[in-house]
Parts: structure tokens; C-alpha cells; sequence
């Protein structure tokens, strides 16, 4: 009898323990964009002023939502750089908010003059089942090269440029829950290729293989 009632008290400490270490339950909240903050609206807090204007959440409930934060960059191949990138996004739809559109673009202009463009989108229609997939770069890209191989020097500095610009769209319908068909249109042009280490009388690798000043890319994709 003894044992059982030690048994017993064994059990009962044991699911006092197990319910203390059980989380509580996360209540379920609603979220929606008119009751998010971000800083903006904490300034507003601090100084007291009232939410209103064109992009106003509260007033325009389906966007557009445009947030840009300019920053200095740094890399090997651009130096210092001024990196401005801009996030708009928006709903499509106006009574149903499906899917957030958006365009991710991106602006830099670097130490040695590169100017650097690039745009992402992704756009839904008709309550999510078509979606425009789009990539736009534009490239004004002055930069050295070393030749080709793995045993090149730094006296074999070639001074280049080029200019490119990108435009791929691609146009998805969803026929089933994460399957998608689509077509798409890819354009590449390079122009204002020039091996300005050649024009100034050196030869160069780039110069032994490749002669063209601008080329240009087309095609479809299914």
C-alpha cells in the first residue's frame, strides 16, 4: 500500500512538472497593413503629428507602400559606392488582397564612375493566377580586367567598358496549387565595348578574342 502511494505522488509531481514547462498559448492575432508601424510612424509618435498624405496606410489601404533607405556600399570591382535602393509595393485588387505586387529596385553610382541599375518585379492579376515576372538592368561599367588564366600579373591591367541593358519578362498562369505555365521574352544588348588599354597601342587578351563593340541577345522561354 505504501508503494502505491508513493507511485501515486511520483505521478502526480511528474504532470504538475510537464504542464509548468508547457508554452502558453499564442493567441491568434489578426494582422493586417493599416495596424503595422514602421518608423515613419514612430516619428509621427514622437512629434505628435497625424498619419495622412498620399501613401497613407489608413487612407490607402491597397498601396502603393514605398520604402527607400540610401546607404554607402563597398566592393573589389566598384570601390565606394552610393547605393539608393526604393522596395514599392501594392495590392492589385481592390476589394480582394490576394498577394502583395512589388518592384525591388535598386541604384548605384560607384568611385569609378560605374553606374549600376537593376529592378525586380512581381506582379499578381485576377486574384493570383496570372503573375508578370520581370528583370531590368542597365550597366555603364568601366572596369580592369587581368587577362584570362590563373597565372596572370598586375602589370596585365586592361582597362574596359561597356554598356548593357536587360529587359526579361515572363508571364505565369497558375494551373494548380504551386504549378505554373508561362512564356517570356529575354532581351540582353551590349554596346560601347572598348579595351581602352588597346586603343592606346597594348595587345591584350581581350583584344586576341574578342572584336565585336556591341552583340545583342534574344529569345523565348516557355
Amino acid at each position: 500500500m505504501l508503494y502505491s502511494k508513493i507511485i501515486f505522488c511520483f505521478c502526480c509531481f511528474a504532470i504538475g512538472c510537464l504542464h509548468a514547462e508547457m508554452p502558453a498559448p499564442t493567441p491568434i492575432v489578426k494582422d493586417s497593413i493599416s495596424t503595422q508601424m514602421d518608423v515613419l510612424d514612430l516619428v509621427k509618435m514622437v512629434f505628435k503629428k497625424k498619419s495622412g498624405g498620399l501613401f497613407s496606410r489608413k487612407k490607402n489601404p491597397n498601396g502603393p507602400f514605398i520604402t527607400a533607405l540610401p546607404y554607402p556600399g563597398y566592393s573589389i570591382a566598384t570601390g565606394v559606392a552610393g547605393v539608393l535602393p526604393i522596395n514599392i509595393s501594392f495590392y492589385t485588387g481592390k476589394k480582394n488582397r490576394d498577394e502583395l505586387s512589388f518592384f525591388n529596385s535598386n541604384f548605384q553610382y560607384t568611385q569609378y564612375n560605374q553606374v549600376i541599375t537593376t529592378s525586380l518585379s512581381n506582379l499578381y492579376f485576377y486574384h493570383d493566377k496570372f503573375r508578370l515576372v520581370g528583370d531590368f538592368r542597365y550597366y555603364n561599367f568601366p572596369t580592369v580586367t587581368y587577362g584570362l588564366g590563373s597565372q596572370t600579373l598586375l602589370t596585365n591591367a586592361d582597362k574596359i567598358n561597356y554598356s548593357q541593358i536587360r529587359v526579361y519578362e515572363t508571364l505565369l498562369y497558375e494551373v494548380a496549387q504551386n504549378i505554373n505555365i508561362g512564356l517570356g521574352y529575354h532581351f540582353d544588348y551590349h554596346w560601347h565595348i572598348i579595351d581602352e588599354s588597346a586603343t592606346e597601342g597594348k595587345t591584350t587578351d581581350l583584344q586576341k578574342i574578342w572584336l565585336l563593340q556591341k552583340y545583342h541577345l534574344i529569345g523565348f522561354v516557355a
